[in-house]
């Protein structure tokens, strides 16, 4: 970062802004600790006299917000969608979308979420395909004795085998497109392997997607079949042309919508621990 010191009114806000210090009083800044900068732009939203720029980072207007209202109806209202019409998802709205994902904040500022766009209807098919072959070979493994014991051994919940059985039966014997619903475009959200930050940088990403996708509008649906598969099978992790080096977090089909829901849902709360009850 840069800060322009005959514009600069000395206000000290970046300093306060700068969540690694690396702004000292006056405003001013050491060289040597340049390269520990997160390039995250705190300073700059904080400048009045937009006296700062940052390498890589540019500037939009600040906008009125969203009322506390408005945001609440809007995630109250978005449900995962399933029924898609048979219209391409338009270039500039996939656009859209990736620039709604990049606004998610990452784990120091590190933005190594990647996301792969998928609108070929070849491709579409042999992940499906691959997808459900995988499933396939589950719902094998899950027939042979004693895998309800390794599980067990394992810690793997006594709920999950139901539901993994489940899954694979669903996928593998319902008739139509049970797992992408007809979709004729998917993203995927990648981490790199190994990091866990990364991966909680894939869900926002993606999540900002889809809440950025209500206002198209845009149906969307988290799959959690596609990501799954693609950690147990590399043949699934090939389909979807994602490397060995990165891990598959998040899954989307999405289209524009055929059918709408009528109502908004108040779901039951979350379970909380407050620190002040005795």
């Amino acid at each position: 970062m840069t800060i322009d010191h005959i514009r600069c009114t000395r206000c000290q806000a970046c300093v306060a802004a700068c969540p690694e210090r690396l702004i000292g009083a006056g405003p001013v800044t050491d060289p040597d600790l340049a390269t520990y900068c997160l390039r995250c732009g705190h300073c700059l939203a904080a400048c009045p006299a937009g006296a700062i720029a940052v390498e890589g980072v540019g500037e939009a207007p600040a906008g009125a917000g969203v009322s506390s209202a408005a945001l609440l109806a809007l995630l109250r209202a978005r449900r995962s969608g399933r029924q898609y019409t048979n219209e391409p998802v338009a270039r500039e709205h996939l656009r859209a979308l990736l620039d709604a994902a990049a606004t998610a904040p990452s784990a120091k500022n590190f933005r190594a979420v990647k996301v792969y766009v998928y609108t070929d209807a070849a491709t579409i098919t042999a992940l499906r395909a691959a997808t459900v072959a995988c499933y396939r070979r589950l719902r094998g493994l899950l027939r042979l004795p004693g895998h309800r014991v390794l599980y067990r051994l394992l810690g793997v919940p006594a709920a999950l085998h139901e539901k993994l059985d489940h899954d694979a039966r669903f996928l593998t014997a319902t008739d139509g497109d049970p797992l992408l619903h007809g979709a004729r475009t998917l993203l995927a959200f990648t981490a790199p392997r190994g990091w866990a930050q990364g991966v909680g940088d894939a869900w926002l990403a993606a999540h900002s997607a889809v809440l950025y996708a209500e206002t198209i509008p845009l149906a969307t649906c988290y799959n959690g079949f596609v990501a799954q598969a693609a950690g147990m099978d590399g043949r699934v992790r090939r389909a979807l042309g994602v490397p060995a080096r990165e891990t598959t977090v998040a899954v989307l089909t999405l289209g524009y919508p055929a059918a709408r829901p009528h109502r908004a849902l108040v779901r039951e709360g979350l379970a909380a621990a407050w620190d002040l009850e005795g």
